[in-house]
């Protein structure tokens, strides 16, 4: 497998197709990229600096160079990865805003809503209920739902599987028994007839990639004004409410799929903190409020 063929295999044709761009400038820098060392890739991020004054393109480039090691671990070029543990300090994200994330009810009521659409376009309502069924009772990432195939479904056991990725451990999830017949119903009347193995069918026959996932998503803005939904919100909101609901973060962990124990750990923010922070949003006297909580 050559490194473009294994970038459109393992992310979004957008994603593949930034990366395959961001790696021809990394290659530039080095005679022997293939052998770099974790001081020569530090050296090159140096000069991205330099060129890029928006840290967040440096990142990027960061993450694609990452990806580029990972395809030489997996042909087999190289047994180690020398920039897996490099952080980019200052593109770090902020802490959790968890008071912004949906709670258990907002996201049932999600499932429940319809898409706000143009005229004239086709909805297909049982594929949108069962992907943000997905994403609300699963908790799967949007690059995982791009991937499910049909043998993934297991109708006898009642569940599905989650084929991980850069991000995400492979696991196996319980589906619920509406799940089951929302599968069956997108299957009989609304996924296109096609060769493809994929669950998730496009209106041209093509499997839907996990930027066309989003789009759907987006659709459905408008029940919240305050929040931003989209796939990663309600991922985030799903984690933060099994902890709420006092699942064992390790159980969790798993559940989510979260290779690192450290990302679950985020989630799991005392009472205390998320009264300060809607304080702090809503209470006319925020500040004297926040100190007379502090003693």
């Amino acid at each position: 497998m050559d490194l473009k063929s294994y970038l459109q295999k393992n992310l979004s044709p957008s994603t593949a197709t930034r990366y395959e761009r961001d790696l021809q400038s990394f290659f530039l820098q080095l005679k022997q990229p293939n052998t770099a060392t974790y001081k020569q890739i530090m050296e090159v991020i140096g000069l991205l600096r330099k060129k890029y004054s928006n840290p967040k393109t440096v990142n990027r480039i960061l993450a694609a160079i990452k990806k580029y090691y990972d395809y030489l671990l997996h042909i087999g070029t190289r047994k180690d990865h020398p920039c897996k543990s490099i952080l980019l300090r200052d593109t770090r994200r902020r802490n959790l805003q968890l008071q912004d994330l949906f709670s258990t009810q907002e996201l049932e009521h999600l499932i429940e809503s319809k898409p706000k659409s143009k005229r004239n376009r086709k909805v297909n309502h049982v594929r949108n209920k069962l992907l943000l069924s997905l994403l609300v009772y699963q908790g799967m990432a949007r690059t995982e739902i791009s991937k499910i195939e049909l043998q993934d479904i297991n109708f006898e056991e009642g569940t599905i599987k989650a084929r991980g990725d850069e991000r995400t451990n492979s696991r196996t999830l319980p589906l619920k028994a509406k799940q089951v017949h929302l599968i069956y119903e997108y299957m009989s009347k609304e996924r296109p007839r096609t060769e493809s193995e994929k669950l998730f069918i496009g209106m041209r026959g093509e499997p839907m990639s996990s930027d066309c996932l989003c789009r759907i998503v987006l659709r459905y803005q408008y029940l919240f004004t305050e929040k931003t939904l989209n796939c990663q919100t309600i991922r985030m909101s799903v984690t933060r409410n099994l902890l709420k609901e006092g699942k064992d973060i390790r159980v969790v962990q798993t559940y989510m799929g979260h290779k690192s124990p450290g990302t679950t750990e985020k989630y799991k923010q005392g009472r205390t903190e998320e009264l300060r922070a809607e304080i702090q949003k809503h209470h006319p006297l925020g500040n004297e409020a926040l100190a007379k909580l502090s003693r």
